[in-house]
């Protein structure tokens, strides 16, 4: 017996549609990859150390993920085009990370499905494409006929 409330669901159903939209750009992108993008939109001009030390992850996952998530990719393949790189113009060694205006619209739409607008709320398509349990939707309520000779 699942002792969720329906708080709990909802929030729930949120994030398995942020891990949906996610799978809409690579359907094989890592936990990391995904938490770098979502630093990046945070700390606009973040270097791969702050994203190494935020994520608690190695120099060289951090820098996997950032060129994953570049145009240019990495080891020659096509990346997603989500981050820019430009070299910091006080310390020329480093670089600084930025979305591209891709990965902002990515990151709003992620962000309206975690928090929805209070123009918009989640289509009840959308909650049923997340897992939505048939309790969670709203019923109707079939009016009973009376027995004969109750009324």
């Amino acid at each position: 017996m699942n002792h969720l409330t329906a708080k709990e669901r909802r929030a729930i159903r949120r994030l398995l549609a942020a891990i949906q939209e996610y799978r809409k750009l690579d359907p094989d992108m890592q936990l990391p990859m995904a938490a770098s993008l979502l630093i990046v939109a945070l700390k606009d001009g973040v270097s791969r150390t702050e994203v190494m030390e935020d994520l608690n992850v190695a120099g060289s996952t951090a820098t996997r993920n950032l060129m994953g998530l570049m145009a240019e990719g990495r080891l020659g393949r096509p990346g997603h085009g989500l981050v820019s790189q430009r070299v910091n113009p006080d310390e020329r060694r480093w670089r600084m990370h930025s979305l591209t205006p891709e990965g902002l619209e990515v990151v709003r739409r992620l962000a309206e499905i975690i928090e929805p607008s209070e123009s918009g709320r989640p289509k009840p398509s959308d909650r049923r494409a997340v897992g939505a349990e048939d309790g969670d939707q709203p019923r109707k309520i079939a009016k009973r006929k009376a027995p004969p000779g109750a009324e």
